[in-house]
């Protein structure tokens, strides 16, 4: 049993019946209402739409209008009449069809077409717009209205043309022009004198545009050829240079020039595209290469601040969805048996942390040292105040317990490192790439059968050279055997009580490592001071002062007019300085301190919302370095 009417169903039916796209609301109606009079009249539809059309049809209707498939012209209170777009669309796009065959033919508008469509389905494009309409996936009117800037007249086009066959179509029309007469030849012959050298490719392009029209806007599209954005750029500008010399302009005529100035901007979206496609992969070159430099391993945050050989972000040239995209692949695909060529590390902060696979062992070597040094520092000086103390701890004594609490230490001291260690990163990777030139005699030995050494081995820390290299550092008397054996027994019976032995131990502890941090802090600040020294004679000209060079750089980027205001920027911008450095050092060393890091700080700086503000960027970017430098070398 029937439950429901197609309305827009019979709406096409009635405007292909009337060849019009425009129908009279009550004639519609009426002649609904005596289909349903003949109808089934137990049918409780068709019991409503013969009593009463409007009761039925009004609320379709609106729906309809809603959804954007039709459109209402009320007069009044009432509908009056009721326009199907897409018999328009039939419409238009059989006009379009006929100049598939004829390009003679001109581009239509509704004048010509006489018909009046709706402002709300049109959307007014302007030649310029093409672009944003080939960048653009929705359909939100089902008519464009291409506009140009050039005293040319506009025409209509479905909105879907606007995507790529209205360009063919150009095309077809520029062909249409080269094949009346001897178009063709003076066309080729004004354009030789830009090509000089060039004539066979010329020759070649003219003939693929007579013969092979559609295979030309591929090619545009694709960037299959590097000649063809430039020959067409001269073609379209010598057609239309030599029709706007008539006085007089036929429609045809005039539908060239429309056909030209369409190329033109299809063009130049293709070209652009293609240069955004040639930046956008050298940019991701140069993000691999970023990823091969010191130090190696990058959270997400200095991944998306990646800057290319002038210091300019890489993000732009690439969309963050971009970056994404690549970095996932980079990371999870491989081929069978291999690691992906960008390993990720989940630290315990919860931060991700890239590493290109063939820099994991060259930072492997750089850890190994690093920790070598700290670790060996930090027990070397803790095991020789507990033989100072006549103690005893088990690290000193036992095997497993010194590895378990080398282990411990590596955690905390280098937390990264030890990752590596624990994901079995570094012999996997080891077993890859063990026959390039990558793997070195001292990372060799750090693995046997292609798996790592014992830790207190990789470190080079063996818990018996240890302990021998702190008994040489203990006064003589340690050495009489006898001696230290007599000390500890006298302090057992002379000795302190155990919590004042503790407390004792905790204060000599505490006074020891004030005494071994102080030198080491002193160190530092020394070589960051030394390192300051060095990249001052960059950026301060010989002869000239250091305090006079900054107060001129001042000048420059400072450019406030009041006193005090002037003086408040700059104190606001150095106290900003004050307070990246200072976050800065914590983690860097004094030999990463270089000309190179100092640029990449300054310009970080001058991109925050505080200072991007500021107009001379470059004498701001010195002025914060020396700046930098003069509070290092304090």
């Amino acid at each position: 049993m029937t439950t429901d009417i197609d309305v827009l169903r019979y709406l096409k039916l009635f405007a292909a019946k009337t060849k019009s796209g425009t129908i009279d609301y009550r004639t519609f109606a009426a002649q609904l209402q005596r289909q349903a009079i003949g109808a089934d009249r137990s049918v409780p539809l068709f019991r409503d739409l013969a009593a009463n059309p409007d009761v039925v049809l009004l609320p379709r209707l609106k729906k309809l209008e809603t959804e954007r498939k039709v459109f209402l012209n009320v007069v009044g209170n009432a509908v009056d009449s009721i326009i199907v777009p897409e018999y328009y669309i039939d419409l238009i796009a059989g006009e379009y069809r006929k100049m598939e065959e004829n390009p003679d033919l001109p581009f239509p508008d509704e004048d010509s077409l006489e018909i009046t469509i709706p402002s709300s389905w049109m959307l007014h494009v302007p030649l310029e717009g093409i672009v944003a309409m080939m960048e653009s996936t929705s359909a939100e009117v089902p008519f464009h209205k291409i506009t140009f800037s050039e005293g040319l007249p506009g025409f209509v086009c479905p909105s879907g043309f606007t995507s790529g066959h209205l360009h063919e179509l150009a095309v077809l029309k520029l062909r249409h022009y080269l094949r009346q007469g001897s178009n063709k030849d003076y066309i080729q012959k004004k354009l030789s004198f830009s090509f000089q050298n060039k004539e066979n490719q010329l020759r070649d392009a003219f003939n693929s545009l007579m013969v092979r029209p559609f295979e030309v806007v591929k090619d545009l599209r694709e960037n299959a050829n590097d000649f063809s954005f430039p020959f067409w750029a001269y073609l379209t500008s010598q057609i239309r240079k030599d029709l706007d010399q008539k006085p007089e302009k036929t429609p045809e005529d005039v539908s060239i020039l429309q056909a030209a100035a369409l190329c033109d901007a299809y063009g130049n979206y293709y070209k652009g595209k293609a240069q955004r496609s040639v930046d956008r992969e050298a940019a991701f070159k140069t993000l691999a290469q970023k990823f091969r430099e010191s130090p190696f391993i990058f959270t997400l945050e200095e991944v998306t601040d990646f800057r290319d050989a002038n210091h300019r972000p890489l993000l732009g040239k690439y969309s963050r969805e971009d970056l994404e995209e690549r970095l996932h692949r980079a990371t999870t695909e491989a081929p069978n048996g291999k690691l992906p060529e960008l390993l990720v590390l989940v630290t315990p902060d919860g931060k991700q942390r890239f590493v290109a696979k063939d820099r994991l062992l060259p930072l492997a070597v750089r850890y190994i040292g690093e920790a070598r040094q700290s670790l060996r520092t930090s027990i070397v000086n803790e095991w020789r105040l507990v033989m100072l103390d006549l103690a005893s701890v088990p690290p000193m004594e036992d095997e497993g317990a010194y590895k378990a609490d080398l282990s411990s230490r590596l955690e905390k001291a280098f937390p990264v490192f030890s990752l590596l260690i624990k994901d079995r990163y570094l012999p996997l990777v080891y077993a890859e790439l063990r026959t390039s030139k990558q793997v070195s005699v001292e990372l060799a030995r750090c693995f046997i059968h292609d798996e790592l050494v014992p830790i207190d081995e990789l470190l080079g820390l063996k818990r018996k050279q240890l302990y021998s290299d702190v008994r040489m550092m203990m006064p003589l008397w340690f050495s009489f055997p006898f001696l230290p054996f007599i000390a500890r027994l006298l302090k057992a019976f002379l000795g302190p009580k155990p919590g004042k032995r503790a407390a004792r131990k905790e204060t000599a502890d505490s006074t020891v490592s004030r005494k071994i941090a102080l030198p080491l802090a002193q160190a530092r600040k020394i070589e960051f001071a030394n390192a300051a020294a060095r990249i001052e004679k960059v950026y301060v000209p010989v002869g000239v002062a250091f305090e006079a060079h900054m107060a001129g750089l001042e000048q420059r980027w400072n450019t406030m007019l009041g006193v005090e205001a002037k003086k408040n920027l700059t104190e606001d911008v150095e106290a900003l300085v004050r307070d990246y450095l200072r976050s800065m050092l914590r983690s860097m060393k004094p030999s990463e301190f270089t000309v190179e890091r100092v640029k990449s700080l300054t310009s970080a700086l001058a991109d925050t919302p505080n200072l991007a503000q500021i107009r001379n960027r470059g004498a701001l970017e010195d002025y914060l370095a020396l700046y930098m430098i003069k509070l290092l070398k304090r």
